[in-house]
C-alpha cells in the first residue's frame, strides 16, 4: 500500500466521522422540536395556526394559578433545554430560544413565560422553527 492510498483512506474516514460529529445538531434539533412542540401543544402541535392558538390559550387559561415544575408549562422547560442545545445551526430558532426564554449556553435554564407573553413567543417559536424547516 503507498502512503498516498494510505492517506485517501485515512481522508475519508476523517471524512465521514467528522460529518457525524458535526451534524449531531442538525440531526437532534428535528426530535427536539417535536417532543417540545408536543409538550407544549398536544395533537395541536402540527395543527393550523389558528387551531393551535386556541388550545394554548385553553391550556394556558386552564393552568392559571398551577405553580411548580410539573405544571403546565413549566414542565416543557426541560424540552426547550433539549432543543436548545440541539439548534445550534438551526440559528433563528435558537436565538429565539434565548431572547424568548433566556435559554443560555452555561448557567441558566429556559424558562417559558406564564402570563401575557406566552402566547407571542409561542407563536414566536414556531414561526422560527418553520424558518428552520423544523416540523411539530
Amino acid at each position: 500500500m503507498t502512503n498516498a492510498s494510505v492517506g485517501r483512506r485515512v481522508s475519508a474516514w476523517g471524512a465521514i466521522l467528522g460529518g457525524s460529529l458535526v451534524g449531531c445538531h442538525d440531526a437532534d434539533a428535528p426530535k427536539a422540536w417535536s417532543a417540545f412542540s408536543a409538550c407544549l401543544a398536544g395533537p395541536a402541535a402540527a395543527a393550523p395556526p389558528v387551531e393551535r392558538v386556541q388550545k394554548l390559550r385553553m391550556a394556558l387559561l386552564a393552568s392559571a394559578g398551577t405553580k411548580g415544575a410539573d405544571a403546565w408549562p413549566a414542565r416543557c422547560n426541560r424540552y426547550a433545554e433539549t432543543l436548545y442545545a440541539a439548534t445550534g445551526d438551526v440559528a433563528l430558532l435558537h436565538r429565539a430560544l434565548k431572547e424568548r426564554l433566556a435559554c443560555a449556553d452555561e448557567g441558566a435554564h429556559c424558562a417559558l413565560p406564564t402570563d401575557e407573553t406566552f402566547l407571542p413567543t409561542a407563536s414566536a417559536l414556531w414561526d422560527a422553527a418553520q424558518a428552520g424547516q423544523l416540523k411539530a
